[in-house]
C-alpha cells in the first residue's frame, strides 16, 4: 500500500492485487453499497488519517482506477464539508456476445492487436452463443464489439455464471 499526496486536498493510494485480495475486493466489484468496499474505504481512510494531515470530518470523494497487476489506484479528494464518501468508477464493465466461435475469436484477436488493453476477461458459452465479460470499456472495444457481435444490455455477469459454461479466462495483453 503506497500513499502519495497530490496536492492540499488530494491523496493517491495504490493497492496491489494481493492487498485487494486481503480486502476481498476487485476493481470490477467496487460499489459504494457493497460491505466489502465500505470496509476497504474506511480502512484506507483510517490509514490516511494516521499517516497524513487529512481529517475524518471532511467530505471525501473516492475515485478508483484499475492497475495492470490486479490492483487499484484510489484517489481521495477531501473537502471541508460534511463527512461523506462515494466510490466512482470511470469505466463500467460490459458483456460482448457473438453468435459463433469464429466471430468470438476474431473479436478477441482484434482487441489484442489494436488496443493496449491489459485485463483479464471471463469467457462463457450459453447454448450456441459466446460471451466475454469485459471489466473495462472504451470506444475501440465498443467499435470491435459492434463489428464482430454485440454489446449486450440485457445480460448480467451473474446470469452467465449461473446459466453458462465457463470457458475460462481470456488475457487481453
Amino acid at each position: 500500500m503506497t500513499f502519495e499526496t497530490l496536492n492540499n486536498n488530494v491523496m493517491l493510494v495504490e493497492l496491489s492485487g494481493i492487498e485487494m485480495k486481503k480486502f476481498q475486493i476487485t476493481y470490477e466489484m467496487l460499489d459504494d453499497n457493497s460491505e466489502e468496499t465500505q470496509i476497504a474505504i474506511k480502512s484506507l481512510l483510517s490509514e490516511i488519517k494516521t499517516e497524513k494531515r487529512f481529517s475524518m470530518d471532511e467530505k471525501v470523494v473516492v475515485e478508483a482506477l484499475p492497475t495492470e497487476n490486479g490492483g487499484c489506484f484510489f484517489i481521495f479528494t477531501f473537502t471541508h464539508k460534511r463527512k461523506r464518501y462515494k466510490v466512482k468508477q470511470n469505466n463500467k464493465p460490459f458483456i460482448f456476445q457473438a453468435d459463433n466461435v469464429d466471430d468470438f475469436l476474431d473479436f478477441i484477436s482484434a482487441i489484442k492487436r489494436n488496443t493496449q488493453y491489459s485485463h483479464i476477461c471471463n469467457a462463457y458459452k450459453v447454448k450456441n452463443n459466446y460471451y466475454l465479460h469485459i471489466p473495462y470499456n472504451n470506444k475501440k472495444i465498443t467499435h470491435f464489439a459492434m463489428e464482430y457481435g454485440e454489446k449486450t444490455e440485457n445480460i448480467c455477469l451473474e446470469w452467465l455464471i449461473e446459466h453458462g459454461k465457463n470457458l475460462g479466462k481470456i488475457y487481453l495483453q
